[in-house]
Formats: C-alpha cells, sequence, structure tokens
C-alpha cells in the first residue's frame, strides 16, 4: 500500500486570473469565479500528470515496505524531509540526492511514514502550459474530444510537460 496525503498547501499558483484573463483576451469580470476554478484545476492536472508539485506543499508519504533500503521520495522538487517513523516510532533517516531524493533507513518493517515538504516550481515553459490548459478548459467546458480519445490534458500542454515529468513506480 501507498498513499501521498497533501497536508498543507504551502506555495501560490504561478498564474493569476489576471495572467489567464490577458492570455484567452477577456476584459469582462463576469467569469472571474469560474476562471479561478480553471487555474485551480489546470495546476492540479498538471500536477498529476507530472507526479510533480507546482505549487509547495507539506505532504506525507505512507507505505508498507518489508525490505532494508532506499525509498524514492514521490511529487518532488523535494525541499526537505522532515522525520521517518516505522510503526509510529521515529527513526535516523539520511536523504540522498536533490530534488528528487532518495531515503535510507535501517531495518524496516511496514507502516512507514515519511513527512517532506515540496518546493514547488515555476519557469516559463510550466507556465507557457498551465495557460494553454485554462484556455482550452475555458473554450471547452467539457471533455474534448482529438480523434476518439478524450484528454485530460491539451496534447500540446502535455508536449510542454513532458520534459517536467517525473517517472515514480
Amino acid at each position: 500500500m501507498r498513499q501521498i496525503k497533501i497536508n498543507d498547501v504551502i506555495g501560490v499558483p504561478i498564474i493569476s486570473r489576471t495572467d489567464a484573463k490577458n492570455y484567452i483576451r477577456i476584459d469582462t469580470n463576469a467569469d472571474d469565479t469560474l476562471i479561478d476554478l480553471m487555474i485551480e484545476a489546470a495546476h492540479t492536472a498538471a500536477e498529476n500528470y507530472m507526479s510533480r508539485d507546482i505549487i509547495a506543499k507539506d505532504r506525507t508519504y505512507y507505505l508498507d515496505f518489508s525490505n532494508d533500503g532506499f525509498i524514492d521520495v514521490p511529487f518532488g522538487p523535494v525541499a526537505s524531509v522532515d522525520a521517518v517513523t516505522v510503526k509510529n516510532i521515529s527513526v535516523p533517516f539520511t536523504v540522498y540526492g536533490l530534488g528528487d531524493p532518495i531515503v535510507e533507513i535501517g531495518p524496516l518493517g511496514s507502516n512507514i511514514k515519511i513527512d517532506f515538504i515540496t518546493s514547488g516550481m515555476n519557469d516559463g515553459i510550466l507556465k507557457q502550459a498551465l495557460l494553454m490548459m485554462v484556455s482550452t478548459y475555458y473554450d471547452n467546458r467539457t471533455d474534448f474530444v482529438t480523434g476518439m480519445t478524450v484528454n485530460d490534458v491539451p496534447s500540446a500542454s502535455a508536449k510542454l510537460l513532458d520534459g517536467l515529468k517525473s517517472v515514480f513506480i
């Protein structure tokens, strides 16, 4: 069993309502609430698509693992690993790597919990992908079809996000 919980959102969206309205060329306030929801949906869809946090978060990773060794921390970029517990007992740990770290802990058992903070991401390609997603959501307002496939993330946005994806197995 593996589960990732968001304890708190500590960052802010990297695109604003003003950014989205300028990109879509909207000059009224009539759809502001709708646009805010679409910005949130675009951030969430992109984060889930990439397995990375755009908006910094405080997270907890729960897993059952019965071997000694290394554990990949999902949903980077990780700013810090704050605690590791096994069966509710704090255990020593070592963090290797930057951004997408691996945590090494000694003899493991089940019920492992890793508390960590992600730093979020912010760059021009990511902003462009999100603006394209919000524009597509605004123009289509329901599922949209390309050929015979319903897309969760518009294909042009997916191409931009592909280079930022984290593969977590």
